[in-house]
């Protein structure tokens, strides 16, 4: 298992004083800010200006948490999707709640780098959180945390609550005829899996699910898709490193985006959207690819909101 054994080897450097110099710079930030994005806390809901979100009062008990996450929260790219989100639970007038500035980091990027400690704290403190809200159904966009929840925090205490991809609750709202989309969108698109979600979770079905049921959308895949997929180069804190190389791996991902011919890469995972972009905008101008979207973003679109 060599993901298994490059975490460990993460570890050992932690121990040892040699992590990367922005791999410190992150811990410290999620030490200070609960985030890895060397943000003030206070400025986690600073995303929903203008929107009508609902956060949950002290105490109260919540049957659905949109999980916002740090990239949803910081980065402009995760606000977007964020922003997308909202307005689609409020359009389908669904009961949710946010923690608002309560939120914090799951803890994925600490244990991604090799802070393990600082991974179970963080853990640790979200847990008691969604125990005092008496949480029910989790359900986010970024498939890091959907992992982290799913996976990884049922090992450090027995969970009540479970775990949904927003991918997984927009294929639900489709069959269940709640989800309607009546806007056409004319244009070849492309699915690009997120690790988390396709190879960590083995599921590469529901984000396709959606695309299909966009009018006049045609759906392209990459030669490498599914659990076969290739990552946007975000994966293992990538997104806070200098990664060493000639070749960008967000760039090679975006080149094989456009030998497919697609004009629309639709991922869902706001790390992948960020590269992505990256990506493309690396890409010469007369590239088919021109633009990236969120999964949640096309389903605005075609929602005609």
């Amino acid at each position: 298992e060599v993901y298994d054994k490059i975490v460990d080897l993460r570890r050992g450097q932690v121990e040892a004083k040699q992590s990367p110099p922005r791999a410190a710079d992150r811990f410290q930030s999620l030490i200070e800010n609960s985030n890895p994005y060397e943000r003030d806390s206070g400025s986690r809901m600073n995303w929903a200006a203008g929107l009508n979100v609902p956060v949950a009062q002290e105490g109260e008990s919540i049957d659905l948490l949109y999980w916002i996450g740090c990239a949803g929260s910081f980065d402009p790219d995760g606000q977007s999707v964020s922003r997308a989100m909202v307005k689609i639970l409020n359009h389908l007038k669904i009961p949710y709640r946010l923690l608002g500035k309560r939120e914090r980091c799951n803890g994925d990027p600490a244990r991604r780098l090799g802070e393990e400690g600082l991974f179970h704290e963080l853990a640790m403190a979200n847990l008691e959180t969604l125990e005092v809200h008496s949480v029910k159904h989790v359900l986010t966009h970024c498939p890091h945390c959907f992992n982290v929840f799913k996976n990884e925090y049922p090992q450090l205490r027995n969970v009540r609550f479970d775990v949904e991809h927003h991918s997984q609750f927009l294929a639900r709202m489709l069959n269940e005829g709640r989800l309607n989309l009546t806007s056409a969108i004319d244009a070849k698109l492309t699915f690009h899996d997120p690790c988390y979600l396709g190879r960590g979770n083995g599921d590469t079905h529901s984000p396709r699910q959606v695309l299909a049921k966009i009018p006049k959308a045609q759906m392209i895949e990459m030669p490498r898709h599914g659990k076969e997929s290739f990552c946007c180069g975000a994966g293992g804190g990538s997104l806070w490193l200098d990664v060493p190389g000639n070749e960008r791996v967000e760039n090679l991902r975006c080149a094989e985006a456009a030998s497919s011919g697609a004009s629309t890469v639709v991922t869902g995972c706001p790390f992948c959207r960020t590269m992505l972009e990256a990506g493309r905008q690396a890409l010469d101008n007369e590239t088919s690819v021109k633009q990236t979207m969120d999964l949640a973003e096309l389903i605005v679109k075609a929602m005609g909101l």
